[in-house]
């Protein structure tokens, strides 16, 4: 969680002088045909600028994020009871 919005941090990639993440908020997301959108945010964090791009994401979205990740992060590949789910709440 990141504030009491329930808003969760979906990942950051982060050195000590700056930072990338992307945050979903835990609200009704917003439906398109069959499709449901989760609103989103990228935030970016350096010394020398802060910002927050809002966006949509759907579940096939977070699917794809999943496979991307494990694809650049072997570690994250699933072994001896490791892995990496993403599952947002429909409620």
């Amino acid at each position: 969680m990141v504030d009491e919005a329930q808003t969760f941090e979906l990942f950051r990639f982060a050195d000590p002088v700056q930072s990338v993440a992307v945050e979903v908020r835990c609200v009704a997301p917003l439906t398109m045909g069959d499709e449901r959108y989760y609103a989103a945010e990228i935030v970016l964090e350096s010394g020398f600028v802060n910002g927050r791009v809002g966006l949509q994401v759907s579940l096939g979205d977070l699917d794809d994020w999943e496979r991307c990740l494990v694809g650049q992060a072997p570690w994250l590949r699933p072994r001896l009871g490791q892995w990496l789910v993403l599952h947002p709440s429909s409620a």
